[in-house]
């Protein structure tokens, strides 16, 4: 089955994501610990977790800001709501993992 590129795309910005939060996990988990061993200084280390949390940030906004390919919408949050696991957009109700084109085809 081929996915759609704007699948393609929110299967990217999941993975960073993803990414970002196994990152969080391994430095509060005691990273930073072998960090400033290899790295010899403090600040270093700071910049290091600096970097990484402002790219954790990055990736959170980057998979938040994914439009529904169907209405172009936010897929996850309205006004009102916002539903980090929907499995439909929170708009149309336009199901996650369908063919877009298909859809807008079947509309007519």
């Amino acid at each position: 089955m081929k996915l759609a590129p704007a699948w393609i795309d929110y299967r990217n910005r999941l993975g960073a994501v993803v990414l970002a939060i196994v990152g969080v996990v391994l430095w509060l988990d005691g990273l930073d610990g072998l960090a400033r061993r290899v790295l010899g200084s403090d600040g270093a280390v700071h910049l290091l977790q600096a970097a990484w949390t402002t790219g954790a940030i990055a990736a959170l906004g980057w998979w938040a800001a994914f439009r529904c390919p169907f209405c172009r919408n936010p897929f996850h949050w309205t006004l009102w709501v916002a539903n980090p696991v929907a499995d439909a957009c929170l708009h149309c109700g336009f199901r996650k993992w369908r063919d877009p084109d298909a859809a807008r085809a079947l509309r007519r």
